[in-house]
């Protein structure tokens, strides 16, 4: 699933509309438009904000080759820990 599909799931899981994402993340509703069309991507300084809305593991809104990059700097931070705790973040709430 790509991260827009992840953020549209879960924003008409909770019940809200794009506008009501918009204004609860300071953007517009065009924008929420490009992120769930994976039009473009968050800036990634915004995706912990963003992932908290949604509800979602901030991982499941970035693009593969970021994703990668971060599991990659957990498991160098925190060793293999921090590897297991970025895969399991990384997998999100999939039910």
């Amino acid at each position: 699933m790509t991260p827009g599909e992840v953020m549209q799931r879960a924003r008409e899981k909770l019940g809200k509309t794009q506008a009501e994402a918009a204004e609860a993340l300071g953007v517009s509703q065009p924008t929420i438009a490009d992120w769930e069309g994976d039009k473009v991507h968050p800036r990634s300084d915004r995706i912990y904000e963003i992932a908290a809305w949604y509800k979602v593991a901030p991982t499941r809104l970035l693009p593969p080759p970021k994703r990668k990059t971060l599991l990659r700097r957990e498991l160098a931070k925190f060793g293999e820990a921090g590897k297991a705790a970025a895969a399991s973040a990384g997998q999100g709430r999939r039910r």
